[in-house]
């Protein structure tokens, strides 16, 4: 009777660690869905202060959020091997602080981005005179 009790209580912690693990999982992908979610509203957010603050319509980054995603779009950005069109004019405008690449340095959004990734965008933000605390 005592070894049935033993093996019933071994189950239970087995079945209680199974349950843990898939909650943890589930749990960090709402929080990593929700995150993104967060993020490609940033990015709406970006676009807007560029028109508003720097006189600067950003069509095509705004068609590649709503088509892709802001993190993808961000991750495209990111990959090509020019400097964006938007960068350029922010910096024209004196406001690098708020370009997707200055965003993406800081938390929490720099979780979603791999250590190459944010390392091309703090060198993009570094050759332009952008020095400041991300």
């Amino acid at each position: 009777m005592q070894n049935q009790r033993g093996l019933f209580e071994v189950v239970i912690v087995y079945v209680m660690q199974i349950v843990f693990l898939e909650l943890v999982v589930l749990h960090g992908s709402d929080m990593n869905q929700d995150l993104k979610r967060q993020f490609h509203n940033m990015m709406l957010s970006i676009y807007e202060r560029a028109k508003s603050e720097c006189n600067y319509n950003a069509t095509r980054f705004l068609q590649m959020v709503n088509e892709q995603g802001g993190l993808e779009a961000a991750k495209t950005l990111l990959n090509s091997s020019r400097l964006s069109e938007g960068l350029i004019a922010l910096w024209e405008c004196k406001r690098l602080d708020i370009s997707m690449e200055a965003t993406i340095l800081k938390e929490p959004w720099n979780t979603l981005f791999t250590k190459e990734e944010l390392e091309i965008a703090k060198k993009r933000l570094e050759e332009l005179g952008y020095n400041k605390p991300y």
